[in-house]
């Protein structure tokens, strides 16, 4: 992805002004549904401000999104992002949990934990996103 280009190729020098703007264009022309991962690198971005000023509000919504568009694809298509999405539901399990860029929330944090335990179950990989059971567990 050329926007991968920009932030993670060595040979390149980091550009995260333009970076950003991929991901943004590709979020505008398909609604962030389709392509796995631009929502969550707009959150990863606003998150530790790169290429713009740190936002944990606008990274909670980004992570929202990333989190709605990899649930309405099907598990069958979408077995190879399995640790991603654990990834993305742990992020937003997180941030409700300890109240960072949204307003503290155990009840919606746990079901976020659990999505993210969850996801694996009965992939390829068939094992469970551990850090999320190490929550659970401690709720």
């Amino acid at each position: 992805m050329k926007t991968q280009l920009y932030q993670q190729n060595p040979s390149l020098k980091k550009d995260y002004t333009k970076a950003l703007q991929y991901y943004k264009n590709i979020v505008e022309s398909d609604g962030g549904s389709i392509v796995i991962g631009p929502n969550y690198r707009l959150g990863v971005m606003y998150y530790h401000g790169l290429g713009v000023d740190e936002n944990k509000e606008m990274a909670f919504i980004y992570f929202s999104r990333e989190s709605l568009g990899a649930a309405s694809l099907s598990k069958k298509t979408h077995v190879l992002n399995s640790y991603f999405t654990s990834l993305v539901n742990f992020n937003l399990a997180t941030m409700m949990y300890n109240g960072i860029g949204t307003e503290q929330d155990y009840e919606m944090a746990y079901k976020y934990f659990r999505r993210s335990a969850n996801w694996y179950k009965g992939s390829f990989l068939d094992h469970r996103f551990m850090p999320a059971i190490y929550y659970i567990g401690k709720m």
